[in-house]
């Protein structure tokens, strides 16, 4: 699954998409496939003031919440990241 969600997240910034908004309620699974929801933040990626207001909290990169102006494909995968970290913890009991 991971690497499903990895080539899906590529797929969009190799070309120039970023997501902004990757969350477990945006990642579904069809006919064995990794999907994204992308009707929400989706934009081209042009470098210049973006919203810094995007990504569910608990997904959003440092960057984000230091509020910066600028920034790339990095909240992505930083996003990519806790959903990973989130979704592969075990419960013991």
């Amino acid at each position: 699954m991971f690497r499903d969600l990895h080539q899906a997240v590529e797929y969009l910034h190799v070309n120039s998409v970023m997501h902004r908004d990757i969350k477990p309620a945006k990642i579904y699974l069809k006919d064995g496939e990794i999907k994204l929801d992308y009707a929400t933040l989706v934009r081209e990626y042009t470098a210049g003031n973006l919203t810094p207001t995007v990504v569910t909290l608990w997904y959003r990169a440092p960057e984000l919440l230091l509020g910066v102006k600028e920034y790339d494909y990095a909240v992505d995968m930083w996003a990519v990241g806790c959903v990973m970290a989130g979704t592969s913890r075990r419960d013991p009991h």
